[in-house]
């Protein structure tokens, strides 16, 4: 995690701003002490003495802590920001990144590069709603999407739902590239064989649509904040997936594909 408590005085502190000698550190989920982890490579974070039983306290990996740090570094100069904050403490929800935007609407930015699973992911959309906040979730740039096909995992097939036909791939900063998924074909192979009596049997010869593969339509990077709005989501669902209604920041692009 990338902030704590510190009792000296008490305050919320951000890890790559503080030194060792403002601690103690504390999680300000379960309380208990916290190290402050510094280095010349990577991302100066807090982290659990071990054994743990916090939620809080699996670890993150550099991936997403570097994510993290880059979002809110940007957004602290972005003249439409305000309240902004890292790990926030809402009810039921602790998003990675929280702040308002032109004074009305709130925006939660959830890093999905850590495996979490669809059932929390899915939690975690709802009570945002519930709370009234505008929900982006945001993913680890996957290299398989510049080929010309790439298996998506249930999750980012999840996002696709929920963000209207599109996922969103960090790159940097606040920079993101949407990806929609279209159908990919499979090519059936035209075979022939003889039966018993020399009769000649055929078969393929055809496309089909595959269960397994997507083909990635890429946009160039867009801005979560100069390209982006607050939408409300119905509900909507297929045979396999179903999104809840919910709050989502959203991009206001023209369909591309």
């Amino acid at each position: 995690m990338l902030t704590a408590l510190s009792r000296n005085p008490e305050r919320k502190v951000i890890a790559h701003c503080t030194e060792k000698s403002e601690g103690p550190f504390f999680c300000p989920e379960c309380g208990d002490e916290l190290l402050i982890r510094k280095g010349k490579i990577r991302v100066h974070h807090f982290a659990h003495i071990p054994p743990t039983n916090c939620i809080y306290g699996s670890g993150e990996s550099q991936a997403h802590l570097k994510c993290k740090v880059e979002i809110f570094d940007a957004l602290k100069n972005d003249s439409r920001i305000d309240k902004l904050e890292l790990e926030r403490r809402l009810d039921g929800v602790r998003p990675d990144i929280s702040f308002r935007v032109d004074g009305c609407h709130y925006v939660a930015i959830e890093v999905q590069i850590s495996d979490l699973s669809l059932d929390d992911i899915e939690r975690r959309t709802k009570r945002y709603k519930e709370l009234k906040v505008n929900v982006c979730w945001i993913l680890q740039m996957n290299d398989e999407i510049w080929g010309e096909r790439f298996a998506p995992r249930v999750w980012e097939k999840w996002a696709h739902l929920l963000y209207f036909g599109r996922v969103y791939y960090w790159t940097g900063g606040t920079k993101v590239i949407p990806a929609h998924f279209d159908e990919h074909m499979l090519e059936v192979p035209h075979t022939s064989w003889h039966v018993e009596g020399g009769e000649e049997r055929t078969a393929g010869g055809y496309y089909r649509v595959s269960k397994k593969y997507k083909e990635a339509r890429i946009h160039d990077p867009i801005d979560l904040i100069q390209d982006f709005d607050a939408v409300q989501r119905d509900r909507f669902s297929t045979s396999k997936l179903d999104v809840p209604a919910a709050w989502v920041w959203a991009d206001q692009l023209e369909k591309w594909w």
